[in-house]
């Protein structure tokens, strides 16, 4: 697939394919921040995020439509949690957030939308491909 060619470090394991991931459900630029205590720091990092039904891929765009691997969330291991935005911020371009947590609340990342609208789209994936893997458990989002 074109997406899968189009990502460099990245090794999927023996005889899988992207597809396997699920329907690609959104991809664009944002700022993330991992909140790690085992990072040094905890820096706000523009990437491309690509969410799948059963991934989310962090990836630092290249040149044109390529891109290098940086990290991989399984959707079902995480939840969103809606923050409120802090107008004080210095790059206003970035000041609408979410957050992903994970369920055993090991790790969490705050992902930056350039527009309320364009959080509101993100989230709105995220929930899909959650529902997608785990129509049962519909998990509790805020």
């Amino acid at each position: 697939r074109e997406i899968q060619e189009s990502i460099t470090d990245w090794s999927l394991p023996a005889n899988r394919t992207l597809c396997d991931y699920g329907r690609l459900r959104k991809d664009s630029e944002m700022k993330i921040q991992a909140h790690d205590t085992a990072a040094a720091t905890n820096n706000k990092k523009v990437r491309y995020v690509f969410v799948f039904d059963k991934i989310l891929l962090i990836c630092k765009q290249a040149r044109g439509d390529h891109y290098t691997y940086k990290d991989s969330l399984k959707v079902h291991d995480y939840k969103i949690e809606d923050v409120s935005t802090r107008k004080i911020q210095r790059d206003t371009r970035w000041s609408h957030s979410f957050m992903l947590v994970h369920k055993d609340k090991l790790h969490a990342y705050t992902l930056f939308a350039r527009t309320e609208e364009r959080k509101k789209e993100w989230i709105d994936a995220f929930r899909e491909a959650l529902d997608n893997v785990l129509p049962d458990q519909r998990q509790g989002s805020t």
